[in-house]
């Protein structure tokens, strides 16, 4: 327990040793994600990813750590962590990442985290309960100049899958204002360029027409 919280590579070593021994587990995992080491914070990220799956206390601790986290690669450890834990792992820890400002101009992290969100893009569900909470909406990064919900919008689509097109309107259905209206259906418009309309939804042709209403208005 001393060693984890010591500076240096004694710390990083003892946790490479516990883990190598089979004792790298959730009450040692609780305990690194406290140390004063970022190594050992990164390391301890990067061992639970490769687990892909962690116990709620140490999901909890993880979605704690991404809100308060000082150690900007430490930060980008966790992004790329949120992509290999299931996605009720994984939305927590973004939510808070994609809220720390001090990342936006970051040349790595922003596609980082649009890599977690893509690496569970398959669970419609999953994400559209992410885009339930509003707070979820007011993201500081972007990839590509777009912010997740509209890279959502354009990966989806792009997809043409009739279950993915649902999404898409499910997703217009939650923008929480015109701006972020405007986004998705840019989002949208990007998908097909250069490419015809597949056949949509009634679903999302309603949800289209709705929302390019209230863009006009």
């Amino acid at each position: 327990k001393a060693l984890l919280n010591e500076k240096g590579q004694p710390a990083l070593q003892a946790l490479w040793a516990l883990n190598l021994s089979g004792g790298f587990g959730k009450e040692i995992a609780l305990q690194a994600l406290k140390s004063k080491n970022a190594h050992v914070r990164r390391w301890t990220i990067r061992l639970l990813g490769d687990q892909r799956r962690v116990s709620p206390d140490v999901a909890v601790a993880m979605a704690r750590a991404a809100a308060k986290e000082t150690d900007t690669e430490t930060r980008a450890q966790l992004a790329s962590t949120a992509g290999r834990l299931p996605a009720k792992d994984a939305q927590p820890i973004l939510a808070h990442l994609i809220q720390r400002k001090e990342d936006a101009d970051d040349p790595h992290i922003p596609q980082l985290i649009w890599w977690a969100f893509e690496a569970h893009a398959n669970d419609h569900e999953a994400l559209l309960d992410f885009f339930r909470d509003r707070r979820n909406w007011d993201s500081h990064l972007r990839t590509d100049g777009a912010l997740p919900q509209q890279n959502l919008m354009r990966r989806w689509a792009l997809s043409g899958s009739q279950a993915e097109l649902e999404a898409c309107a499910e997703l217009l259905g939650l923008a929480p204002d015109a701006e972020n209206t405007d986004r998705l259906l840019k989002g949208f418009q990007k998908a097909f360029e250069g490419r015809p309309l597949p056949p949509l939804p009634v679903k999302l042709t309603d949800a289209l027409s709705k929302a390019q209403g209230q863009e006009s208005l």
